[in-house]
């Protein structure tokens, strides 16, 4: 199983812009995503495209941090094993389908969606 560290320019290591569409798209080892986070109070700024993790049926569990703008259309369309995701829906905007293949991510309470399935 792989666990991808995505980090932004090397000269901005904490700084991500874009996830671009289809990036990782059929990457059936993928088991967990790590995201850069930025404790600062700065705007969101980093974008995951449209089918950006799609087919990744190995991915168990996903952390979207503060510093995401937004989850596009079917980012995360069929990734069946994932069982665990957060957002933090007060900073990140999730096009309506972008968890689109987990029915039960769907109702944010107090501006963080937790998903876990028992």
């Amino acid at each position: 199983m792989l666990t991808v560290e995505i980090k932004g320019e090397q000269d901005s290591p904490g700084k991500l812009e874009l996830i671009g569409r289809s990036a990782f798209d059929n990457c059936r080892k993928l088991y967990s995503l790590k995201l850069p986070y930025s404790g600062k109070k700065n705007l969101a700024t980093a974008v995951i495209n449209e089918f950006a993790f799609c087919n990744c049926c190995s991915l168990e569990q996903v952390d979207i941090p503060n510093t995401f703008k937004k989850v596009s259309n079917g980012a995360f369309y069929n990734c069946p094993g994932l069982t665990r995701a957060i957002v933090d829906t007060k900073r990140t905007c999730l096009d309506k389908d972008a968890f689109d293949s987990i029915c039960n991510v769907c109702k944010p309470s107090k501006g963080i969606l937790k998903y876990f399935q028992s």
